[in-house]
C-alpha cells in the first residue's frame, strides 16, 4: 500500500516535468540590415548580365558564378562598373531568370581568397548570408521578409525603404569605420533584444526571446552577449 501511495505523486512529477521541458523555446538571433551594413565590404544594386555553372569538386562543388552590373555603389566608392561573384545553393536558373528578365538586385559582399578563376576573371566576391542561411542576392522589388530593420523593429518589404535604410545606417557608421583595411575592430557586432508585439518579433518569434545582431555603436541599449 505504501508503494501505491508515491504512484500519483511520480505521475504528477513527470506530467509537469515533460511540459515543461517543451515549453522553453527556442532563443532566434538574426542579423539586422544595420549589421549587414557593417559588415559588408561592398553594397552594390544593379543586375546580372551573365551566369555560368562550375562543375569541379572540392571548394568548386556546386559552384555557379555571375558577373553584375553595377547601378549604385552604396559601400565603399568603388571604380568598378562590373563585379565578379561566386555563390552557392542557388539554382543556375534563378540566376539566369534574374539575368533574362534584368532584375534589379541588391548585393552584400565580402571578398575571399579562395577565389575561383575561369581563367580571364577572378570571382573573389561572394554573397554575405544571414543566420538563417539566405544568401544576401536580394531582388529590390520582391525582398520578402529578409531586411530587418534595428530603429524600429520593423520588417523591410520595399526597395525604397531597404535603400534609405542602407544610406541613413552607413552615414552613421562614417565614424567608427575609418579603417577601411580592418573595419571589424571597429565596429562590433553586439545584440539588442527585440520587444514583444513588433514585425520583427512576429517573423523571428521560436517561443522564447529574439535578438538582432546590430553594430555595438549605435545602439546603447544593445549587449554584448547573454
Amino acid at each position: 500500500m505504501r508503494i501505491q501511495s508515491y504512484v500519483p505523486v511520480v505521475l504528477i512529477i513527470a506530467l509537469v516535468a515533460i511540459p515543461l521541458s517543451h515549453a522553453v523555446g527556442e532563443v532566434n538571433f538574426e542579423k539586422s540590415i544595420q549589421w549587414l551594413c557593417a559588415e559588408a565590404e561592398i553594397i552594390v544594386t544593379g543586375k546580372i548580365i551573365a551566369a555560368n555553372d562550375v562543375s569541379g569538386s572540392g571548394k568548386n562543388r556546386d559552384l555557379r558564378i555571375f558577373t553584375f552590373q553595377v547601378k549604385e555603389t552604396l559601400k565603399p566608392s568603388i571604380p568598378e562598373n562590373t563585379l565578379h561573384v561566386g555563390i552557392r545553393d542557388v539554382p543556375i536558373e534563378q540566376l539566369k531568370q534574374y539575368m533574362k528578365n534584368g532584375t534589379e538586385l541588391i548585393l552584400f559582399l565580402y571578398s575571399t581568397i579562395q577565389a575561383f578563376s575561369d581563367g580571364k576573371d577572378d570571382y573573389h566576391l561572394w554573397p554575405l548570408r544571414m543566420e538563417s542561411s539566405t544568401n544576401l542576392l536580394i531582388d529590390l522589388a520582391h525582398p520578402g521578409e529578409v531586411f530587418l530593420n534595428a530603429d524600429d523593429f520593423k520588417v523591410l518589404k520595399d526597395g525604397a525603404s531597404i535603400l534609405a535604410t542602407c544610406r541613413n545606417t552607413l552615414e552613421r557608421l562614417k565614424p567608427y569605420l575609418e579603417d577601411k583595411d580592418q573595419p571589424k575592430t571597429k565596429v562590433k557586432k553586439w545584440l539588442l533584444e527585440v520587444p514583444i508585439d513588433t514585425e520583427v518579433f512576429a517573423r523571428l518569434y521560436g517561443g522564447s526571446a529574439c535578438y538582432l545582431y546590430v553594430p555595438g555603436p549605435l545602439y546603447p541599449k544593445a549587449i554584448e552577449k547573454l
